[in-house]
């Protein structure tokens, strides 16, 4: 009916049910119309989009491929490299391991929860999280599980800095993790 409201709901224990509470909504806003007409080059992208388009690849013909790879699903993070090496993560779960030299897919892992995480990796162990609730090390070299640490909640890509792995999550959480074995070295919640 073009109109958004927000009201409050309130569960009941010994029912197992929500009901409004009575108030009404307590905020009420129109919706504007859409007036997005955009049209989208087969690339996907709006046709006035001026960056990030292969056609623009003529435009500088010192910049040329090397190599490029198709993936399942969307790649929401960055890349974790030691220059020879690269590792990514897909919405869909996957772990990727590639040479950059060539491209070649040397290892990939699929996980239970989507992964945003932009993947740290230092003495050939790479970290990173995952939608599960869980945080991962992975062997660099192969993709085997070196170990993981539940944390019940997604949180943010990690950093790693003298065998220790640190990070947080949008809750007030911090962890600094050992990076050998995923022990808890200490904790912050505030």
């Amino acid at each position: 009916d073009g109109v958004a409201k927000v009201s409050e709901r309130r569960v009941y224990e010994d029912r197992g049910v929500t009901d409004e509470d009575g108030t009404g909504p307590w905020f009420t806003t129109e919706l504007r119309p859409v007036t997005d007409k955009l049209e989208y080059d087969a690339d996907g992208l709006p046709s006035n989009y001026k960056l990030h388009k292969y056609s623009d690849n003529a435009t500088y013909p010192q910049v040329q491929v090397v190599w490029n790879k198709t993936e399942d699903s969307n790649i929401g993070c960055g890349f974790a490299t030691d220059g020879n090496t690269a590792w990514y993560a897909t919405a869909s779960g996957k772990v990727v391991s590639l040479n950059l030299k060539n491209g070649s897919t040397l290892w990939t892992r699929k996980f239970d929860g989507k992964i945003y995480s932009t993947p740290a990796v230092a003495e050939n162990t790479l970290v990173f999280t995952c939608t599960d609730g869980y945080i991962y090390a992975l062997n660099a070299l192969n993709g085997n599980t070196m170990w993981e640490f539940s944390v019940g909640k997604a949180v943010a890509s990690p950093a790693i800095k003298d065998g220790a792995v640190y990070i947080g999550n949008g809750v007030g959480s911090f962890w600094c993790l050992n990076l050998k074995d995923g022990k808890k070295n200490w904790s912050y919640t505030g």
